[in-house]
């Protein structure tokens, strides 16, 4: 299994899990039936879903190792903001009120727009760093709703990174690490 697989997977399992947690074994409109919003900044809706093998595949194949199947027991609604980020408060507003069982959010702008929204709904981002961004306060336990994964979590990170090198060489004493100040000011962005 690739690294990326698997930490999506974990990703999506957790994510899942908090959303039964949040909202029970089923769901009052259809009992055993949870529904996944997954919203992108620019992408188009239907190009979100288990019937779409792109950039999403990873989460939909763990989702049906766990028995989730579309059209059986998991519904996914796809929502954009089409390239519009004017537009992105309408679009998180209506994901909110459509009620789903867990909100993925492909974008750090999104997720920000989602989070004063609601405090009950799980929400599995998918963003450069989350603290940096002011998604979260701190990566280890990300507070409230939000979970999710990051590529890019931030200069905190390398001393993680430091901390696993060394405990695979050993004897680690003398290391340095260069960074283009191009990428710090991307991290600092968020």
């Amino acid at each position: 299994m690739r690294r990326r697989d698997f930490i999506v997977g974990t990703a999506t399992t957790a994510a899942m899990g908090l959303a039964t947690q949040v909202h029970g074994q089923s769901d009052a409109r259809s009992p055993g039936v949870k529904r996944i919003a997954i919203v992108h900044p620019t992408e188009n809706p239907e190009g979100l879903s288990f019937k779409t093998r792109g950039a999403y595949s990873a989460y939909f194949v763990e989702l049906n190792k766990l028995g989730y199947v579309e059209g059986k027991n998991i519904v996914v609604e796809g929502y954009s903001g089409f390239g519009r980020p004017d537009h992105y408060g309408d679009v998180a507003r209506a994901i909110v009120v459509s009620h789903p069982d867990l909100i993925i959010s492909i974008s750090g702008t999104l997720t920000r727009v989602l989070k004063p929204l609601t405090t009950t709904i799980p929400i599995l981002a998918a963003t450069a760093d989350p603290v940096a961004g002011g998604i979260v306060t701190n990566l280890a336990k990300p507070e409230g709703n939000i979970t999710g994964i990051s590529a890019d979590a931030g200069l905190e990170i390398f001393g993680k990174r430091f901390q696993f090198l060394r405990d695979m060489v050993g004897k680690l004493t003398n290391v340095r690490l260069l960074i283009p100040a191009s990428s710090i000011s991307l991290w600092e962005m968020g």
